[in-house]
Protein backbone atom coordinates (compact mmCIF):
# COMPACT_ATOMS: atom_id res chain seq x y z
CA UNK A 1 0.00 0.00 0.00
CA UNK A 2 1.07 3.33 -0.56
CA UNK A 3 0.95 4.98 2.54
CA UNK A 4 2.20 8.52 1.16
CA UNK A 5 4.14 10.49 -1.75
CA UNK A 6 7.05 12.47 -1.67
CA UNK A 7 8.68 14.35 -4.24
CA UNK A 8 12.23 14.04 -3.67
CA UNK A 9 15.75 11.84 -4.29
CA UNK A 10 14.53 8.30 -2.94
CA UNK A 11 18.67 7.41 -2.00
CA UNK A 12 18.90 10.60 -0.05
CA UNK A 13 20.33 10.08 3.55
CA UNK A 14 17.10 11.77 4.90
CA UNK A 15 15.38 9.19 3.92
CA UNK A 16 15.97 6.32 6.61
CA UNK A 17 14.15 3.67 4.40
CA UNK A 18 14.62 0.76 2.47
CA UNK A 19 15.02 0.83 -1.02
CA UNK A 20 12.51 -1.04 -3.85
CA UNK A 21 13.11 -0.46 -7.87
CA UNK A 22 12.57 -2.75 -10.25
CA UNK A 23 14.81 -3.96 -12.94
CA UNK A 24 14.54 -6.49 -16.11
CA UNK A 25 15.48 -10.03 -16.27
CA UNK A 26 19.07 -10.42 -18.07
CA UNK A 27 20.51 -6.74 -16.37
CA UNK A 28 21.06 -5.11 -19.22
CA UNK A 29 20.18 -1.43 -20.42
CA UNK A 30 20.02 -0.16 -16.43
CA UNK A 31 20.24 3.44 -14.83
CA UNK A 32 20.35 4.10 -11.92
CA UNK A 33 20.78 2.76 -8.33
CA UNK A 34 23.60 -0.53 -8.14
CA UNK A 35 24.25 0.38 -11.56
CA UNK A 36 28.42 -0.51 -11.02
CA UNK A 37 27.42 -3.74 -9.18
CA UNK A 38 25.88 -5.69 -11.54
CA UNK A 39 28.51 -7.21 -13.67
CA UNK A 40 29.34 -8.84 -10.13
CA UNK A 41 26.20 -9.88 -9.54
CA UNK A 42 26.08 -11.42 -12.71
CA UNK A 43 28.99 -13.38 -12.21
CA UNK A 44 27.82 -14.68 -8.88
CA UNK A 45 24.05 -16.10 -9.42
CA UNK A 46 23.73 -19.80 -9.52
CA UNK A 47 20.56 -19.53 -11.56
CA UNK A 48 19.39 -16.68 -14.26
CA UNK A 49 17.10 -14.30 -12.97
CA UNK A 50 13.32 -14.46 -13.89
CA UNK A 51 10.73 -12.58 -14.09
CA UNK A 52 9.40 -12.41 -10.13
CA UNK A 53 13.32 -12.40 -8.57
CA UNK A 54 14.25 -10.50 -5.88
CA UNK A 55 17.72 -9.21 -5.71
CA UNK A 56 18.54 -7.83 -1.70
CA UNK A 57 22.06 -5.76 -1.32
CA UNK A 58 23.17 -3.91 1.83
CA UNK A 59 22.96 -0.17 0.76
CA UNK A 60 24.06 2.38 3.30
CA UNK A 61 23.97 1.66 7.54
CA UNK A 62 21.14 0.09 7.71
CA UNK A 63 19.68 0.37 4.72
CA UNK A 64 18.87 -2.45 2.02
CA UNK A 65 18.08 -1.58 -2.01
CA UNK A 66 15.50 -4.52 -3.11
CA UNK A 67 16.09 -5.16 -7.16
CA UNK A 68 12.45 -6.51 -8.48
CA UNK A 69 12.84 -8.44 -11.44
CA UNK A 70 9.79 -7.10 -13.19
CA UNK A 71 10.11 -6.71 -17.05
CA UNK A 72 11.97 -8.09 -19.91
CA UNK A 73 14.18 -5.90 -22.40
CA UNK A 74 11.77 -4.32 -25.84
CA UNK A 75 8.53 -3.50 -26.62
CA UNK A 76 6.08 -5.55 -24.45
CA UNK A 77 8.39 -6.54 -22.37
CA UNK A 78 6.45 -5.15 -19.25
CA UNK A 79 3.28 -6.98 -19.97
CA UNK A 80 2.69 -8.33 -16.50
CA UNK A 81 4.79 -6.00 -14.85
CA UNK A 82 2.09 -5.05 -12.07
CA UNK A 83 2.10 -8.60 -11.26
CA UNK A 84 5.45 -9.31 -10.46
CA UNK A 85 5.98 -5.85 -8.47
CA UNK A 86 2.69 -6.81 -6.36
CA UNK A 87 4.16 -10.49 -6.00
CA UNK A 88 7.54 -9.21 -5.19
CA UNK A 89 6.35 -6.06 -2.76
CA UNK A 90 3.71 -9.44 -1.30
CA UNK A 91 7.04 -11.56 -0.51
CA UNK A 92 8.95 -9.16 0.96
CA UNK A 93 5.98 -8.13 3.65
CA UNK A 94 5.40 -12.03 4.23
CA UNK A 95 9.20 -12.77 4.40
CA UNK A 96 10.23 -9.41 6.75
CA UNK A 97 10.35 -11.69 9.66
CA UNK A 98 12.62 -13.94 8.44
CA UNK A 99 14.79 -11.03 7.25
CA UNK A 100 15.04 -9.38 10.56
CA UNK A 101 13.19 -6.56 8.93
CA UNK A 102 10.31 -6.80 10.67
CA UNK A 103 8.59 -2.95 11.43
CA UNK A 104 11.02 -1.76 9.15
CA UNK A 105 9.48 1.08 6.62
CA UNK A 106 10.20 0.81 2.73
CA UNK A 107 10.33 3.52 0.08
CA UNK A 108 9.87 2.68 -3.85
CA UNK A 109 10.60 4.51 -6.52
CA UNK A 110 7.98 4.71 -9.94
CA UNK A 111 8.40 1.90 -11.63
CA UNK A 112 8.35 2.10 -15.40
CA UNK A 113 8.45 5.25 -15.59
CA UNK A 114 11.58 6.04 -16.80
CA UNK A 115 13.46 6.24 -20.04
CA UNK A 116 13.35 2.16 -20.16
CA UNK A 117 9.64 2.36 -19.55
CA UNK A 118 8.47 4.68 -21.94
CA UNK A 119 10.63 3.02 -25.03
CA UNK A 120 9.14 -0.32 -24.18
CA UNK A 121 5.17 0.76 -23.17
CA UNK A 122 5.39 0.03 -19.28
CA UNK A 123 1.53 0.35 -17.55
CA UNK A 124 2.70 2.86 -14.69
CA UNK A 125 -0.71 3.23 -14.14
CA UNK A 126 -1.30 -0.79 -13.46
CA UNK A 127 2.52 -0.52 -11.32
CA UNK A 128 0.89 2.50 -9.35
CA UNK A 129 -1.94 0.37 -8.60
CA UNK A 130 0.01 -2.93 -7.69
CA UNK A 131 1.89 -0.58 -5.25
CA UNK A 132 -0.77 0.52 -4.20
CA UNK A 133 -2.55 -2.47 -3.60
CA UNK A 134 -0.01 -4.13 -1.95
CA UNK A 135 0.29 -5.56 1.41
CA UNK A 136 3.61 -3.50 2.04
CA UNK A 137 3.55 -0.28 3.16
CA UNK A 138 5.46 1.77 0.95
CA UNK A 139 6.31 5.49 0.80
CA UNK A 140 6.33 6.69 -3.15
CA UNK A 141 9.31 8.77 -4.04
CA UNK A 142 8.89 11.01 -7.13
CA UNK A 143 10.65 14.02 -8.69
CA UNK A 144 7.98 16.28 -8.76
CA UNK A 145 3.92 16.12 -8.39
CA UNK A 146 3.25 17.72 -11.76
CA UNK A 147 5.45 15.46 -13.34
CA UNK A 148 5.53 12.30 -11.46
CA UNK A 149 8.55 10.78 -12.75
CA UNK A 150 10.94 8.51 -11.30
CA UNK A 151 13.44 9.79 -8.32
CA UNK A 152 16.23 7.80 -8.85
CA UNK A 153 19.42 9.61 -9.40
CA UNK A 154 22.70 7.74 -10.00
CA UNK A 155 23.54 6.26 -6.57
CA UNK A 156 26.06 3.46 -6.11
CA UNK A 157 28.13 3.30 -2.74
CA UNK A 158 31.63 1.92 -3.51
CA UNK A 159 30.71 -0.49 -1.02
CA UNK A 160 27.31 -1.95 -2.63
CA UNK A 161 27.67 -5.34 -2.57
CA UNK A 162 24.54 -8.43 -3.40
CA UNK A 163 23.23 -9.94 -0.13
CA UNK A 164 20.60 -12.56 -1.45
CA UNK A 165 18.96 -13.44 -4.64
CA UNK A 166 15.28 -14.80 -4.11
CA UNK A 167 13.84 -17.19 -7.22
CA UNK A 168 10.85 -18.09 -7.79
CA UNK A 169 11.77 -21.62 -8.88
CA UNK A 170 15.19 -22.19 -6.45
CA UNK A 171 14.59 -20.12 -3.95
CA UNK A 172 17.09 -17.67 -1.17
CA UNK A 173 20.35 -17.88 -2.67
CA UNK A 174 23.06 -16.36 -0.49
CA UNK A 175 25.54 -14.78 -2.23
CA UNK A 176 29.46 -14.50 -1.53
CA UNK A 177 31.77 -12.95 -4.12
CA UNK A 178 34.80 -10.33 -3.70
CA UNK A 179 33.38 -6.91 -3.42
Amino acid sequence: MIKRVIPGDITARSNPRHIIRGINDTLDDLSGIGLENVERLKQSLLHPLILGSTVRFGFEGDRKLFMVVCHKIGKGGWANADNYIRYAMDNLHHSDEVEGLKGQEYSIVQIGAGPVGDRDGADVGSIITAMATSLLPVTLFVNDFSQIRPSVKKASPPHLVAEVAWHPEFGRQELAYAA
